[in-house]
């Protein structure tokens, strides 16, 4: 009996996005700007630049996207982890069966973001996104500390693959103070706090979009300037804009490849970072 109820859950769910689908997936869209961070990440690490014109062309890469498009993708990066997690999938199916439908359970959502951590499996689904977001700091900690090697003369290794587990450099003392800097400017809750209903933190934009997402609702015509609403968060976005702010004044008081080099590290992948982690639960 179980089984038929999700079977039928799951023909409404999608029924319900067939009716009114719209090409347009916001997560999808949005989470091609992180991706393409991701890829300029990765090719910077994949061959660390050491000539003026691979800095140069590092930068370009690494400075393609506006913050607020940055922080859209990263938020639909988490979105999109937190919903290929099995067991938060099953229970927003759960969620939804108890709502009475998908549109009972999305204006539930809207009534009550916070009430996303009481679905079945929610707590599986936040960690399958911090575990994700703390896979990837581990390598922009390394690539950021190995820029800021090479600008110093010091040899640094070529990075693995992106999302293999290495060993995070340590943090260099500025970039540490930065990132406190940022958390300090931008937050006043713990950070991986829900927030309020009118203000939804970081964590709390992903959880609802995931499970709007695996409810169909989000590429549906009503629900795609829901999605586009949580994509964007305030603090995310002036993080990201702080960050690019000290990287061009630190670009524009750089004299050389070696200086370059030091801001590439320090803004354009470690204060970066930095906005991406500090929603991580304290000692995560």
């Amino acid at each position: 009996m179980r089984i038929f109820w999700i079977t039928v859950v799951l023909s409404v769910i999608s029924a319900s996005s067939a009716g009114s689908a719209s090409k347009h997936d916001p997560i999808i869209d949005a989470n091609r700007n992180y991706q393409k961070y991701q890829a300029a990440v990765e090719q910077t690490g994949q061959k660390l630049p050491r000539s003026s014109k691979a800095v140069s062309q590092a930068l370009k890469r690494l400075t393609e996207h506006k913050p607020n498009e940055l922080g859209s993708g990263w938020i639909a990066e988490g979105a999109r982890q937190v919903s290929m997690n099995q067991v938060f999938k099953s229970g927003v199916i759960q969620a939804v069966l108890a709502a009475g439908g998908v549109d009972q359970f999305a204006a539930q959502l809207e009534t009550d973001p916070n009430s996303v951590m009481k679905i079945p499996g929610a707590g599986n689904g936040m960690r399958a996104a911090f575990n994700n977001i703390k896979l990837h700091d581990q390598y922009y900690d390394w690539l950021s500390g190995s820029l800021t090697a090479i600008a110093r003369g010091n040899k640094a290794k070529l990075a693995p693959s992106f999302g293999a587990v290495v060993i995070p450099r340590p943090k260099p003392s500025s970039l540490a103070l930065a990132k406190k800097v940022v958390s300090a400017r931008f937050l006043k809750a713990p950070p991986h706090s829900m927030g309020q209903r009118n203000n939804l933190s970081v964590v709390g934009r992903m959880m609802v979009l995931a499970a709007l997402d695996i409810a169909g609702t989000t590429r549906t015509d009503q629900g795609i300037s829901k999605a586009e609403g949580l994509l964007n968060s305030s603090p995310m976005t002036g993080c990201l804009s702080l960050a690019r702010q000290n990287l061009q004044q630190c670009l524009a008081a750089s004299r050389g490849k070696s200086e370059k080099q030091f801001c590439a590290g320090q803004h354009a992948i470690g204060e970066v970072s930095g906005c991406f982690d500090w929603i991580l639960p304290p000692n995560y």
